[in-house]
């Protein structure tokens, strides 16, 4: 077990530089180097920090009375990936409001018929695939899972727009990894998909557009705060943070399908249901996708004899708690079974997030991510053939939305049984 003492950092490393070259590794590779879970730092722009780790890392860090979210990612990072306005800046009440909003929308009932959709999309594309001489995974999955849920949340888009829709919300995701031009060309096509889905939001509301009251797109159009409509911008921020994030759940399903080149023996076993679920928590915890999170100390507190003063930065080390060895054995090991013993614990396991869904700043599409993983990787390994021809399937670490280098492409593609 490593020491949860704050340990102070005494080097004089670059951290920004280091940082930006291995995003996923750097915050564990520091605190490794001084046998601990939590160390002070000086951290971007010399500001001091507490990186932490491990369970009780992540129980300090989403403990809500200690620190708030509010006002702290920068810019950079939050306006391309949730916009403006969004509840991942909020805090206290607003947060708590917005979240539950997200609950009603996204908890395990009310997204009970996506997986039908998302097979019925699925094996719409897997006639072209089949036609295809290769097939880069990745676009195609993203795609798949843009119409998905895009059909799922009753927002209409045209066939014609699918591919560029899809775009947009990849470039949402990619576009705090980068800077200049292409950082600027991400936020453009956000506000390109803002506009997009705000005016098909107006035309919700004066009734020009009938959609089913019960979807996601409808109940957003007509959420209010202080007895007031949202504005068509935020309305529209709010539905791209439930179709973004679906959209970017394609690299979890092209790691799973790495995950399956590289131990085909798990093909039969995804026959099963209880295995399809364990597999997919194991591809959120073994592959890069979120480095770690930022909050801001609300006041003075002493935590293991460490002075928090207020305004202290600290940052939860999400691929390293993930992959910490006094939480998982052999944590480098691609091993779905682990998971038929975890324990259900909110603060060991935090691929998307830390601390209870209802009231901390977890993820509320968790559920949803879960049920697109389920269903890809059935689909993938039941009713698909394919082949892996020769191609770089190295997995990008200096890349902060990494994936396989190649996309993960696949040829030879069969439909291997009628699907009814």
């Amino acid at each position: 077990m490593k020491n949860m003492e704050v340990v102070k950092d005494r080097t004089f490393d670059n951290n920004i530089i280091g940082f930006l070259k291995d995003p996923y590794r750097f915050l564990s590779d520091k605190l490794n180097r001084y046998e601990t879970s939590a160390l002070e730092t000086d951290l971007f722009f010399f500001k001091k920090a507490v990186i932490l780790r491990g369970e009780e890392g992540a129980r300090l860090f989403y403990d809500k009375e200690k620190f708030t979210r509010k006002g702290i990612m920068p810019g950079h990072v939050k306006n391309p990936l949730f916009g403006r306005g969004s509840i991942h800046g909020t805090d206290n009440e607003q947060h708590l409001r917005r979240k539950q909003m997200y609950l009603d929308l996204l908890n395990p009932s009310s997204i009970s018929n996506f997986p039908q959709i998302l097979e019925a999309k699925w094996m719409e594309s897997l006639i072209k695939w089949q036609k295809s001489k290769e097939v880069v995974l990745l676009d195609e999955v993203s795609e798949v899972l843009c119409s998905a849920i895009s059909e799922w949340s009753g927002f209409i888009l045209p066939k014609s727009h699918l591919s560029s829709f899809t775009k947009y919300n990849r470039e949402m995701l990619e576009s705090p990894g980068k800077f200049g031009p292409t950082h600027w060309y991400g936020r453009m096509l956000r506000l390109k998909a803002e506009k997009e889905v705000g005016q098909f939001i107006n035309k919700v509301r004066k009734g020009e557009v009938e959609i089913d009251k019960n979807t996601a797109a409808y109940k957003i159009a007509f959420y209010e705060e202080n007895n007031k409509p949202l504005s068509l911008r935020q309305s529209a921020v709010f539905l791209l943070n439930i179709i973004r994030p679906t959209v970017a759940s394609a690299r979890f399903v092209v790691f799973g399908a790495l995950a399956l080149h590289e131990n085909p023996s798990f093909k039969e076993q995804l026959k099963n249901e209880e295995f399809q679920e364990y597999y997919a928590h194991e591809i959120r915890r073994f592959y890069p996708f979120v480095p770690g999170l930022i909050a801001r100390a609300r006041n003075t507190f002493t935590w293991k004899n460490y002075e928090f003063k207020k305004g202290t930065y600290a940052l939860i080390d999400f691929y390293g708690t993930n992959h910490d060895p006094s939480i998982w054995s052999e944590p480098d090991k691609f091993h779905p079974e682990r998971f038929k013993d975890w324990n259900g614990s909110a603060y060991n396991f935090i691929p998307q997030g830390g601390g209870e869904v209802n009231v901390n700043h977890r993820c509320p599409g968790e559920w949803l991510t879960i049920e697109v993983l389920k269903k890809s990787m059935f689909l993938l390994s039941q009713i698909m053939e394919y082949e892996v021809p020769p191609q770089d399937l190295r997995i990008e670490f200096s890349k902060l939305i990494t994936q396989p280098k190649s996309g993960f492409i696949i040829s030879k593609v069969k439909n291997i049984r009628t699907y009814m």
